[in-house]
């Protein structure tokens, strides 16, 4: 008998999975901030390599654009936190995605992000908005 595929399940990392499990008062500043102008900006192709970079972002995350660029992007997320599989299926379906991500500091903090990724000619232009700079999950 064959086994049947079982349906793509999300980490439990952190109990946040989407901008609506924040709290109300988080919600509304997400929501405004990814409406009006994004803080930090990657473009990311179908290999989870980063493209590009905004200075900003790699200095957000302690890093110079160039330690960034070509890297793959999990070397900068916390473990089990993004599929980037899972977000290019969405995205190339429905052209948008938001959610949060959590990445790691090069001093090891997790910062918190809100994100939106839009499909751009075969990548992913990710941008993200800092919710919990310089405090630990």
């Amino acid at each position: 008998m064959a086994q049947r595929k079982r349906p793509y399940q999300t980490p439990k990392v952190t109990r946040y999975r989407s901008i609506r499990d924040l709290p109300e008062k988080f919600q509304a500043i997400a929501q405004d901030i990814l409406a009006e102008q994004p803080l930090l900006k990657a473009v990311i192709d179908e290999d989870q390599r980063c493209l590009s970079v905004t200075e900003e972002f790699a200095r957000f995350l302690g890093y110079a654009p160039r330690d960034l660029e070509n890297r793959s992007i999990y070397e900068i997320t916390c473990p089990g936190t993004v599929d980037l599989g899972f977000v290019f299926r969405v995205v190339r379906r429905l052209r948008e995605m938001q959610g949060l991500w959590v990445f790691e500091h090069k001093q090891g903090k997790k910062v918190l992000c809100s994100y939106r990724a839009i499909r751009a000619d075969g990548a992913l232009v990710a941008e993200f908005t800092p919710l919990n700079f310089g405090s630990v999950l």
